[in-house]
């Protein structure tokens, strides 16, 4: 297909950022959408075929289709012949009980919602070290199984495995509550706002439910897919709709999260053990003078 007639039917990507690929064969074209290499192909030969991923993104397959009834209506005039349905396959469809992908999206804010309040109990709640880490790794399990629990069986969004999807947001979870621990322990309240305000304020609007990264200025794209919110997002869809894709990329975004948390708290313990040996000193230096 051609990137501009695309980017005419999508106006809400740029026109740099949209490429067309060709593939020999209709497997080939179909792997690329299941890798999430694509957003989807448009095959045509005696008859057009339109393969999409809608669990990729609803917006994008809706564009996509369009396109490959364009080509349609082009081929049949070309031949002079009434114009026959598009084929349309879809690789990676939405559950019925969540045929647009927005029961999901609107998970997102309790989710993120759920992994801040983690992060506050163990700051604010807990005064034992070793409690406050018992506290962010129980707690994330039994929240992530519950979320997922929710999710899955009962609203049936998350058709697949149940103990991925409550480790996946475990994940988040522990994500999120790590960084606040370990920005409060380093800067008190101003580092515990600015995390928790970064997290909440640009994590949960640009990664819910992520637009297609072309939707997207490089340094936002950039910044959303380095969000916990997103690549927890992009997790379960991969997981449980795109099997054939990778996920390294997401797994690392959140194991950085909990790494920069435990070193930041590791840091402010530091700090801390620091400026009260200094006070320390300090207070030997005024008791020798008072002498």
């Amino acid at each position: 297909m051609v990137a501009e007639e695309f980017a005419d039917q999508a106006p809400n990507l740029r026109p740099e950022t949209v490429d067309t690929v060709n593939y020999p064969s209709r497997a080939e074209a179909i792997a690329a959408v299941e890798a999430r290499e694509v957003y989807g192909a448009v095959i045509i030969d005696t008859e057009v075929e339109v393969i999409i991923a809608s669990a990729e993104n609803a917006a994008v397959a809706d564009k996509i289709r369009a396109l490959g009834n364009r080509k349609l209506l082009q081929l049949a005039r070309a031949k002079g012949d009434d114009v026959p349905e598009v084929v349309l396959t879809d690789v990676a469809p939405w559950p019925t009980e969540n045929p647009r992908g927005s029961v999901l999206a609107s998970s997102a804010l309790p989710l993120v919602i759920s992994g801040l309040a983690l992060g506050a109990l163990a700051a604010f709640r807990t005064t034992s070290s070793l409690l406050q880490w018992l506290l962010i790794a129980g707690g994330s399990l039994l929240t992530g199984t519950a979320f997922a629990a929710v999710l899955g069986p009962v609203l049936g969004v998350l058709p697949a495995n149940l103990a991925l999807s409550s480790l996946v947001i475990a994940g988040l979870h522990a994500a999120c509550a790590s960084a606040l621990l370990g920005a409060h322990r380093l800067a008190g309240i101003f580092g515990f706002s600015l995390v928790g305000g970064s997290i909440a304020l640009l994590g949960d609007p640009l990664g819910g439910m992520p637009q297609p990264g072309g939707s997207y200025p490089e340094f936002w794209a950039n910044l959303v897919h380095s969000m916990p919110l997103s690549a927890d997002m992009e997790l379960l869809k991969r997981i449980h709709f795109f099997p054939a894709a990778e996920v390294s990329s997401q797994w690392t975004v959140l194991g950085w999260w909990i790494v920069a948390g435990v070193a930041a708290w590791f840091l402010g313990v530091l700090t801390r053990k620091k400026e009260i040996e200094q006070r320390g000193k300090h207070q030997a230096e005024i008791t020798s003078l008072e002498d």
